[in-house]
């Protein structure tokens, strides 16, 4: 017999812990590599994109529903971050699963200030304006809808780069940073 859900009807069951969200080329074979593997090996259930995904999966949708069916998100914004669409949209749901529901979101600022972030200067201004440059290429309302999400993306890194995180600098040790991240993390709760 299964257990009906506790969750309220509007929110869906919490499959996750935590849902990582990252830019692969900049993070995923190092610090990335050794959170997942510090998260799982602790037992928390983890949603990262290239070991939760089949090949055929549908990716936006896929990706929605694990942020929405995660208690928290481990956001890593390294300098190519921003240039992503995908990782860009990421951020826009788990910023809005933040504000709606009690999921909580940890940034971890990985060689870029949070300033930068923040305000979407030196590589994030970059990305941003390529983004905008993309916009113009469009028409009527097919413009206007992505004028609309590359508003709401500077408006979701806005709101990340304000929050306490975590800072990797060049001369960091990411192992000890993970421990310090993980440490911090469960000691308010957001993983349970």
């Amino acid at each position: 017999m299964e257990v009906p859900s506790t969750a309220p009807p509007n929110r869906p069951r919490m499959t996750y812990d935590v849902f990582i969200s990252f830019r692969g080329e900049d993070t995923r074979n190092n610090f990335v590599g050794f959170l997942y593997e510090d998260l799982r090996q602790l037992g928390i259930m983890t949603f990262m994109d290239d070991k939760k995904l089949l090949i055929g999966d549908d990716l936006s949708e896929k990706l929605v529903k694990a942020i929405e069916e995660s208690r928290s998100s481990i956001v890593v914004l390294s300098k190519d971050y921003a240039s992503s669409k995908w990782c860009l949209k990421e951020l826009a749901k788990i910023m809005d699963c933040m504000s709606e529901t009690t999921h909580r979101v940890l940034p971890v600022f990985y060689h870029v200030d949070p300033s930068h972030v923040r305000h979407q200067s030196g590589n994030f201004r970059k990305s941003f304006d390529e983004h905008e440059e993309k916009a113009q290429k469009f028409t009527g309302q097919q413009k206007e809808e992505y004028w609309k999400e590359v508003r709401n993306w500077k408006d979701s890194m806005t709101k990340i780069g304000n929050l306490a995180g975590e800072v990797v600098t060049q001369h960091s040790s990411e192992v000890d940073v993970v421990k310090k991240s993980l440490t911090r993390y469960l000691k308010h709760g957001a993983l349970g």
